[in-house]
């Protein structure tokens, strides 16, 4: 908790709170924590909304940094898009953690045990203000260049960074929270795509279909799976040259790890692998020796 010392007493007590119980320099922290949240997100705001439309569109095949800085692709769903938001989405998880975790212990020490968010964090991601650059509320899910879109694009494809983090517990609550205050819609993703491959963990829909969408709602069913909340290092089941070559560095036994190569036995009974057989003794070749002439005439015996 942050310290206000003296200062603390010339905080306006009439700022909006969850529960009337909070004494002046309480009041204070949480407005800290809270005018950080806004500070942040007016900032990300900002960045997303002043990128103009790239030109060429879904045809784009630019990986220039600086293109993706001042230039956005609503129609289609582009990583480097959404790793350029990257660390707005860390400051957003962070400051909400922040928040959610002083409320959390505040309320354990009244011998409340529920959790919340304050009334400035609900009242900043449910805002209704009609421009991009002040809210983050978004009512169009058909374009891909939304801050929330690529917020909750950076959640799900670096979900283990944030569980290992803050935990599924408060994962669960950030997403319930954000839907309950009408973040409610849901983005189509392509089902080849990394995030519909992330997606293809979450269970059937009653018609048994798998689904494909990207929300709150979706994303706080992905952080209640047993699986993922323990700790697990569930991977997506993308099978590319780079992920297989990474998980046989880390670990022989991961999925998608290359076999180790097959022994084979030479002479001798040695055996070794493909890769160093041609380092081994037995693996020499063999000299021919040369029977030596020799001048020494066989011996005949005479009859008697």
């Amino acid at each position: 908790m942050a310290t206000m010392g003296s200062n603390a007493m010339n905080v306006d007590t009439t700022i909006d709170v969850v529960f009337n119980d909070m004494d002046e320099e309480q009041i204070a922290e949480l407005k800290i924590l809270d005018d950080k949240f806004k500070d942040d997100i007016t900032a990300s705001l900002l960045k997303a909304a002043k990128r103009k439309e790239c030109s060429h569109g879904s045809a784009c095949f630019r990986t220039n940094p600086t293109h993706f800085q001042e230039c956005c692709h609503s129609d289609t769903i582009n990583e480097q898009d959404i790793e350029g938001f990257k660390v707005d989405t860390d400051r957003f998880v962070k400051n909400s953690y922040n928040i959610w975790n002083y409320q959390n212990q505040l309320r354990k020490s009244l011998g409340t045990y529920f959790t919340t968010f304050s009334n400035a964090w609900s009242g900043e991601v449910g805002a209704t203000r009609g421009t991009k650059t002040t809210q983050l509320k978004t009512f169009d899910y058909t374009k891909f260049n939304s801050l929330m879109f690529l917020i909750l694009a950076n959640i799900a494809l670096h979900r283990k960074e944030y569980i290992d983090a803050y935990g599924c517990p408060f994962l669960v609550d950030l997403h319930k929270f954000l839907e309950s205050n009408d973040n409610t819609g849901l983005f189509q993703i392509p089902p080849k795509s990394e995030i519909g491959r992330i997606l293809d963990m979450l269970p059937l829909d009653p018609d048994g279909n798998k689904i494909y969408l990207l929300g709150n709602t979706t994303l706080k069913q992905l952080f209640t799976n047993p699986e993922i909340c323990k700790g697990a290092n569930v991977e997506s089941k993308r099978k590319t040259y780079r992920t297989v070559a990474r998980h046989a560095r880390a670990n022989t036994n991961a999925p998608y790890a290359r076999p180790p190569p097959k022994s084979t036995t030479y002479r001798g009974g040695a055996k070794r692998t493909r890769k160093t057989h041609k380092k081994h003794k037995t693996h020499k070749k063999h000299k021919t020796h040369k029977k030596k002439k020799t001048n020494k005439k066989k011996k005949h015996t005479k009859r008697k």
